[in-house]
């Protein structure tokens, strides 16, 4: 066990000529004096604790969200030893006291490995994490499992077009098998919302660009939502060219699908995602934390505007400053 250390010579005549004068008769000064340092010396200082940071590939955004993660826990000054490692490495996590995992990958390789220590999940979108834990559901009865989800909350993407696009009052959505459960929930979101939604359910890539000419004509804003049978390598191109060739504005949940083509997007940064991944697991530190499953969606985030996209749709977008402060207004933030 550490213990703190010795007291500097001024605190120790501070106690002697303030607290012992104050609170102690005549002959106790020095007893008092002795006893206080002995009691406040053993005090023991928290151990520090190892905490693994798992990334699914060592490079690009997991490195970054690690980064930024690495730079708010040492914010606790050595109160943690942080051990990085990737998928590929196969590292053995079964006995580690903290676990952090960056990505799909990541997560399905912490949720096969034996172990009981608290796992937080980040950059894993919010249906996946679903799966995952319905496919491992042993996992979140031996261990506490957290997660950050990827994806923005349904009721703020449509807010950001709503303050964006004012003019847009009926939004089309794309749907695969994987997001065709969500449809009673973007409904609740839409109305809350002050929008029309409109979803459009397609199984292939045919059916897909076919469903996009439907839905060009009956909205005005197309909202893309983490659907692999939707925004796929292959798919990207081709429904960028098609909603230009329609002039409508697509918001989508990524940076670099607004760099691809989209017309603006609501996401969080690495960064963004580091530092509230590392505020948690700092809150967290010290709680005794019972086993189950904790989500939340990312409290920061970040409005991009794609302007070349804008000026062809001739669309006159307020500035990302505007945009950010109102949505933080109708977030109380």
């Amino acid at each position: 066990m550490r213990l703190l250390p010795s007291f500097p010579a001024w605190l120790t005549a501070y106690l002697q000529g303030h607290l012992s004068a104050a609170f102690a008769p005549p002959g106790w000064r020095g007893g008092l004096l002795l006893v206080a340092l002995s009691v406040f010396t053993s005090l023991p200082v928290q151990a520090a604790q190892t905490i693994t940071l798992l990334l699914s590939e060592p490079t690009g955004i997991y490195q970054e969200t690690a980064q930024a993660l690495q730079q708010e826990l040492a914010r606790d000054d050595g109160r943690w030893i942080v051990r990085l490692q990737h998928v590929d490495e196969r590292p053995g996590i079964a006995g580690d006291e903290w676990v952090v995992t960056l990505g799909v990958r990541a997560l399905k390789y912490a949720l096969d490995a034996e172990g009981v220590a608290p796992l937080f999940a980040v950059l894993v979108p919010s249906l996946t994490f679903e799966k995952l834990l319905s496919d491992h559901p042993q996992a979140s009865r031996r261990r506490p499992v957290s997660a950050l989800f990827l994806d923005q909350p349904y009721a703020r993407q449509l807010q950001l077009i709503r303050l964006a696009l004012p003019q847009a009052k009926r939004v089309g959505v794309l749907v695969g098998p994987v997001m065709e459960s969500q449809a009673g929930e973007l409904k609740k979101a839409s109305r809350e919302a002050g929008l029309e939604i409109r979803i459009f359910a397609t199984q292939t890539r045919e059916q897909l660009f076919a469903s996009l000419n439907d839905l060009a004509r009956e909205v005005d804003v197309l909202l893309l939502l983490p659907d692999p049978q939707v925004v796929s390598g292959e798919n990207l191109q081709g429904l960028f060219l098609r909603t230009y060739q329609q002039r409508l504005s697509v918001a989508a949940y990524a940076a670099s699908l607004v760099r691809a083509g989209a017309t603006l997007g609501l996401y969080a940064t690495p960064a963004q995602f580091g530092v509230e991944m590392g505020k948690w697991v700092r809150e967290t530190d010290g709680e005794k934390v019972a086993n189950g499953v904790t989500t939340r969606f990312p409290q920061r985030y970040t409005v991009e505007i794609n302007r070349n996209v804008a000026r062809t749709l001739e669309l006159p977008l307020p500035t990302v400053e505007s945009l950010s402060r109102r949505l933080d207004t109708e977030h109380g933030r």
